[in-house]
């Protein structure tokens, strides 16, 4: 039924005695309102590409196909085959079907099959936790790198392990008289090592009556050498 613009066109067409005929009329009236009787429907659907599913790209098709005239039917198949993905290409031309309509109805199964096969080989996503071993989920395995010590060097501020002699003035004036050594109470001569380390404190407590001559030449005679090695001082 004709209405607005084109009832009015038919009208003006009829009462001026120019419809000679139906395949007239049809005619003219296409040329007035269908838009695209000026284009060439058969190029256009050689431009048809599936982008998403296989029915948007039938929709798309036959809404073109529509105003094509007539061609033949392998034709239409090889312009539907072209405008399908390339793994649909391929397996339906393996298919060859024998007409447009069979075509439709095999590349929707074939994308259907497609789609269950690539669901099935999704990789499983690994778990959250990192794996599971017996219920538990496994701690990441410990650093085995140690950092190095520092046993070579020294502590000033550790504590003496060897024992401590606390000397008197008057001890040390004896001792030095007897010529004893002051650590191990052995005969103290030049060479002289002892056999186990002691840490000599002296008493604040100096004669005064000593002459500062005989305070001065008052040394320490004690195996210096072994100190020395205590504290890691190379000789």
């Amino acid at each position: 039924m004709l209405e607005g613009l084109a009832l009015d066109w038919f009208r003006w067409r009829q009462r001026n005695h120019l419809l000679d005929s139906w395949a007239d009329f049809v005619t003219n009236f296409k040329l007035r309102f269908d838009p695209f009787n000026y284009v060439d429907s058969f190029r256009l659907l050689s431009k048809v590409q599936q982008i998403k599913t296989v029915l948007e790209n039938l929709h798309a098709f036959e809404k073109i196909l529509v105003n094509v005239p007539a061609v033949d039917e392998t034709n239409l198949q090889s312009l539907f085959h072209a405008g399908l993905k390339p793994h649909l290409q391929h397996e339906i031309m393996l298919q060859k079907p024998t007409s447009l309509s069979s075509s439709f109805a095999l590349a929707r199964e074939l994308e259907a099959k497609h789609a269950a096969w690539a669901t099935s080989i999704q990789p499983r996503v690994p778990p959250r936790h990192g794996p599971w071993v017996f219920g538990k989920t496994a701690s990441p395995p410990l650093a085995t790198t140690l950092l190095p010590t520092l046993a070579g060097i020294p502590d000033n501020n550790a504590n003496p392990t060897h024992p401590i002699r606390r000397l008197t003035y008057a001890e040390k004036r004896e001792w030095d008289a007897k010529g004893l050594c002051y650590n191990c109470d052995e005969k103290w001569v030049k060479g002289h090592r002892c056999g186990r380390f002691l840490f000599l404190l002296e008493d604040d407590e100096m004669d005064e009556s000593l002459p500062p001559e005989e305070s001065d030449n008052i040394v320490m005679t004690a195996d210096v050498s072994s100190l020395n090695s205590m504290v890691g001082v190379m000789p």
